[in-house]
């Protein structure tokens, strides 16, 4: 067994996009619209699991996003950091080192989901 995607529900489509892929650097693998109400988008690369973003027009997704949190690994962290800062996202958390060399800061996504970025030693 393994992860296929993870579904965020939101109605900040536009928004979610640009933190997707502008912030966290993920590509959008597809895009499509199964019915008039609906919009999907899938970010990751295609062997992958994927974050899956929907947004169904007139619905207000529930808000319950408290405990779940995405985890992003990432080439370099302050360059994160940087980006992060220069967008104006707040840090909600971090950033963190650990012994085992390990970095990782929190921020909250446009929907409340809070994505951690994380360096792993190599």
């Amino acid at each position: 067994m393994s992860l296929c995607w993870v579904t965020l529900s939101t109605d900040k489509m536009d928004e979610s996009l640009k933190f997707y892929t502008e912030i966290a650097g993920l590509n959008v693998d597809s895009r499509f619209s199964p019915d008039e109400n609906t919009d999907i988008a899938m970010l990751g690369n295609p062997d992958s699991a994927k974050v899956e973003l929907l947004h169904r027009k007139g619905c207000t997704p529930a808000k319950n996003s408290e405990g779940i949190s995405i985890g992003l690994r990432v080439g370099s962290l302050d360059k994160i950091i940087e980006t992060v800062k220069r967008k104006g996202i707040p840090i909600s958390s971090g950033p963190v080192c650990l012994a085992s060399g390990m970095k990782f800061f929190m921020v909250s996504d446009p929907n409340g989901v809070t994505v951690q970025f994380v360096e792993e030693k190599r």
